[in-house]
């Protein structure tokens, strides 16, 4: 044919099911690419295409070749101008003339035949598990990955199987017809991969070809050893050389095929010699060791077979233990070992691939070291790495659900900077993929190798990026050399699918993240409203679906949540003891049994309904509110981020007896802080008032103005006494003075003050310091003053006092749990269940006393038994007291106590997962009820009908007794039902009531 034709497709139709042949008598000339046999069908129903086979006559000359499965037969030449691939038995290419193209590519048993050598720039073939090739050459995957451009390889494939599945096939073949580039000029992929150097001799295991590998450059200047791995197979050089121990060591290649073999392949030296290795043995223990053998038993002779001066031994592996070394013959000598000779040739030719392509990297100064800094930049990877992916979803890397993700056949993660265990970590980005299989004895998942790149901030200049690599799990990973061709080619390759990827799953976080469109936060109907006027009136059609979905999603959620916290609260087995109960504890997290690790779908819209919630809040009518409240129950985990990042600290409170409460809430600072009083839907500033606290008679009532501290019968009542501040107090500037917390006895006589530097008894006309104690040897491990004008803050310093009024419990994160009587005396101390006292309350009827102290976020509660009043006697005759050594376990959960409150027969507990735990005066848990945020304060009404929260997330919660039963939807075993919630949030223009 006189002109070239375009791109030509060989798909067979119906009418040909057997499969149809083109004869082309003469030449065929293609503009484009001849492609034959990847038509998919568009459906189940729809046949096969069947292969077309092609008999050309004369020359073939086209653009790029991509044939799978059927038969081109050539009488001519054949010339492809980039890529000839063929792909898929039984299909095969026959060309009686010269074949030349750039790349030949022949993937999944393509069969091949010609009279004469092919000439191609890239030959690229699918191992043949029995070691026939038509082309002599094995699979290179990492070459194939920079011959094809990035677009056209599967980003999802590892390169660890076929080469025909590294493609994204479809895509490239869609590329060819359409006369698009499919592959990169030849000039570009040699300056990344030098032709390799032809310094072995051959293949075969010889003296010569070991002294050249050990002569290669990838050993480096002034150093006599170099290791490397490729698969499961990894080896080390060492180069002949007396060491500093003064040991002679060999020329000598290690090779060890992961719990399969061992192959030791040396040269001879007529020095003398320790046995058959001589003094060089002592360089290969460590990597004996590593592979879990000893030192091998090895016979006095020198070298083995018919080779004067070659060295070869090996030893099997039976269920991942190593045999005994023995001699390898490598000819046909009677007792050789077939399976060993294979094993160590196959072997070999991996190190000879390794090597060349090495000594090529550093003959050409290492193009692909050079062209992976210019590509992966600390900048760039910074920018790859701070993507929402890994800031927002993939942000733990002590996590393993949080610390990475697999993308079709690979994993990464990427490790923002961060402190943690007290230890600075900088930014780091991984690459995983599975390597093979694991051997006999490893842990689960052993065989996955990675890629990782770390930023390190240099002191002087702009930082650096360390590039290393590990061959299995349990190994340590260690800097990659410049020279290993392979595994740069592979990071570059796995880093540009990374990307792909990385984007791909931006692209949708950020589409998922476009706020829904949700109906304007306004009221048809506004107060007063009828009392028969239905829901639907008030908040319209649409506001009323998404109620239903709000409530029924609520109520799934909270189910969920309440079947966890069922698992949790399970007895554990009879033969768990405290060191397995403890395994179950986050160090970093609250404790595991206390916090359902769920996510609650109502996040979406919580914003939407927050929105809902301010204009309800802002017509001030309970009628109303109760309408919200009942279409639209608080969902504290659906707006926790919210919470986190603009709640305002709220504690302590006191509830009072008309339903008042008054609650200290810091706003911003010292000078923000202010005490308010919650009342209905009014919550009113408390002015001059700097600190509250009530009797354990709930009678009387301890106001701090900043300048002294009153006594009161009654919230609003007459003033009983007034007090001077401690002295360090007295001496600040007015209105700068903190008090953390102060409890008036019941006569309105004596305060108990607690700032930071201590505790404090007040009285008309004097005051006591109680703790820290000046006398160090009556308080031991108490902190000492040595200077009472300048106290120190004593951290998590806290003070309890029993309702008789006859005990005081004080202690600090570096104290032991003390008791005091109210003169101020030592009557013990206990050692705390946990690292560091932090918080004390005594039951109902004063004859217990709960020590609680904490790790981080867990903790444990001690009890110890007080007398009752009235049995008379000193508190050293209580058959308990002191004779208990330690404090007893009250319970067996691992909850963080802030905040408690009795009541006849139970305890309440406030954790920091934002969870009220409810149990009987022996530690028997009652119930829980979440509220949200660490909870720093609690409070109840004198029958137990009413509980108020307080928390670090800016709440102030109402619970009540309805008689109805548990909510369901809130995550809650309790009888108690939320009727009002405060929210304290900076963001929000005042206090806000839901």
């Amino acid at each position: 044919m006189a002109a070239p034709l375009p791109s030509t497709a060989l798909d067979g139709s119906a009418p040909h099911p057997d499969g149809a042949l083109l004869w082309v008598d003469g030449h065929l000339r293609l503009q484009g690419a001849l492609t034959g046999g990847w038509h998919t069908p568009a459906s189940a129903a729809e046949p096969s295409s069947p292969a077309v086979h092609a008999l050309v006559m004369g020359d073939v000359q086209v653009h790029c070749a991509l044939l799978r499965q059927g038969q081109l037969h050539v009488q001519g030449n054949l010339s492809v101008h980039t890529l000839l691939w063929g792909d898929g038995a039984p299909g095969g290419l026959t060309v009686l003339g010269q074949c030349a193209a750039q790349v030949g590519l022949f993937t999944r048993g393509y069969a091949l035949q010609w009279n004469q050598p092919p000439s191609f720039d890239f030959t690229l073939q699918a191992a043949d598990p029995a070691g026939n090739s038509a082309l002599g050459q094995p699979a290179d995957h990492e070459t194939l990955g920079l011959v094809v451009p990035p677009q056209y390889l599967d980003a999802d494939n590892a390169g660890t199987g076929s080469l025909a599945e590294m493609l994204n096939a479809p895509a490239l073949v869609e590329a060819a017809r359409a006369q698009q580039p499919v592959t990169q000029p030849t000039a570009a992929v040699l300056a990344l991969l030098p032709p390799v150097p032809s310094f072995f001799q051959d293949e075969s295991i010889s003296v010569a070809n070991i002294r050249a590998a050990v002569q290669s450059p990838l050993i480096a200047p002034k150093q006599f050893t170099a290791e490397g791995w490729f698969g499961q197979t990894d080896f080390s050089l060492c180069r002949k050389h007396v060491d500093s121990d003064g040991d002679a060591r060999q020329d000598s290649v290690f090779i060890t095929v992961w719990k399969q073999w061992d192959f030791y392949l040396g040269v001879d030296s007529p020095e003398p010699a320790q046995g058959w290795l001589g003094g060089g043995w002592s360089r290969l223990q460590r990597l004996f060791k590593r592979h879990g053998g000893q030192h091998p038993v090895v016979p006095s002779a020198r070298s083995t077979g018919s080779t004067p001066g070659l060295v070869v031994l090996y030893r099997p592996y039976a269920q991942g233990v190593p045999g005994a070394w023995a001699p390898l013959a490598l000819g046909d000598e009677d007792g050789a070992d077939p399976a060993a000779q294979r094993a160590c040739q196959q072997a070999w030719r991996g190190v000879l691939d390794y090597v060349r392509k090495g000594t090529a990297q550093a003959r050409a100064h290492h193009p692909l070291w050079a062209a992976l800094h210019e590509e992966i930049t600390p900048a760039r990877l910074t920018t790859l790495t701070s993507t929402p992916l890994f800031t927002e979803r993939y942000n733990d890397w002590w996590d393993s659900e949080k610390n990475g993700l697999w993308v079709g056949q690979f994993w990464m993660g990427a490790r923002q900077p961060c402190l943690h265990q007290g230890e600075p970590w900088g930014r780091a980005f991984k690459l995983s993929w599975k390597n093979g299989e694991d051997g006999p004895g490893d842990a689960p998942d052993n065989a996955h190798s990675a890629y990782q790149i770390d930023i390190e901030e240099a002191r002087e200049g702009p930082p650096l990026l360390r590039v290393a690599y590990s061959q299995r799990q349990s190994e340590p990973r260690t800097p990659i050399p410049p020279g290993a061709a392979a595994h740069l080619a592979r990071l570059l390759r796995l880093y540009r699918q990374a990307q792909t990827h990385i984007e791909r799953l931006s692209a949708a976080m950020a589409h998922d993240a476009q706020p829904p469109q949700h109906p304007a936060a306004q009221l048809l109907t506004v107060p007063p409203l009828a009392p028969n006027i239905p829901d639907t009136a008030v908040f319209g059609a649409e506001w009323m679906q998404r109620s239903a979905r709000w409530q029924a999603t609520g109520q799934s959620y909270s189910q969920q949540a309440r079947a966890q916290l069922a698992a949790a609260d399970a007895p554990p087995e009879q033969a768990m003891g405290p060191a397995a109960a403890d395994a179950s504890l986050s160090l970093f997290g609250a404790a595991a049994d206390a916090m359902p690790a769920l996510d609650d779908p109502r996040t979406a819209d919580a914003e939407a309904v927050l929105q809902l919630a301010r204009e309800v809040h802002s017509h001030a009518d309970m009628a109303l509110a109760a309408r919200f409240r009942q279409r639209f129950a608080f969902a504290p985990d659906a707006l926790a981020a919210h919470a986190y990042r603009a709640g305002q600290p709220a504690g302590p409170l006191l509830l009072l007896d008309d339903d008042r409460a008054v609650v200290r809430v810091t706003q911003g600072g010292p000078h923000g802080t202010h005490w308010w009083l919650l009342q209905g839907l009014q919550a009113t500033v408390v002015k001059g008032l700097h600190g509250a606290g009530r009797s354990p008679n709930r009678q009387c009532f301890a106001k701090f103005d900043g300048r002294q501290v009153t006594t009161h019968a009654g919230w609003d009542g007459p003033v009983i006494a007034r007090f001077h501040l401690p002295h360090h107090a007295e001496a600040a500037r007015t209105g700068t003075t903190g008090c953390d917390e102060i409890l008036p006895f019941n006569d309105g006589l004596r305060v108990l003050w607690r700032d930071a530097t201590g505790v404090y008894l007040l009285t008309p006309d004097a005051e006591q310091q109680l703790y820290p104690r000046a006398e160090s040897n009556e308080a031991a491990n108490a902190p000492e003053h040595p200077d009472a004008q300048e106290p120190r803050a004593q951290p998590l310093l806290h003070m309890a006092l029993s309702p008789d009024e006859r005990f005081i419990a004080v202690g600090d994160q570096g104290s032991q749990h003390l008791l005091l009587n109210p003169c101020g005396e030592v009557l013990g101390q206990w050692a705390p269940l946990s690292a560091c006292a932090h918080h004390a309350t005594f039951t109902h009827d004063s004859t217990r006393l709960l020590a609680h102290s904490c790790h981080l976020y867990t903790g444990h509660t001690g009890v110890l038994h007080l007398p009752p009043e009235g049995t008379g006697g000193s508190l050293h005759a209580h058959p308990s007291f002191p004779g208990a050594a330690a404090l007893q376990p009250f319970h067996r959960h691992s909850w963080r106590v802030d905040a408690t409150t009795t009541l006849r027969g139970t305890v309440m507990e406030g954790d920091a997962a934002g969870y009220l735990h409810a149990l009987s005066d022996d530690g028997q848990l009652l119930w829980h009820h979440h509220i949200g945020g660490a909870l720093n304060a609690l409070d109840t009404s004198p029958d137990g009908t009413t509980i108020v929260a307080a928390s670090h997330s800016g709440y102030v919660v109402w619970l009540r007794q309805l008689g109805a039963g548990m909510d369901p939807c809130a995550i809650s075993t309790s009888p108690y039902t939320e009727t009002g919630r405060w929210i304290f949030w900076h963001d929000e223009a005042e206090p806000l009531h839901w």
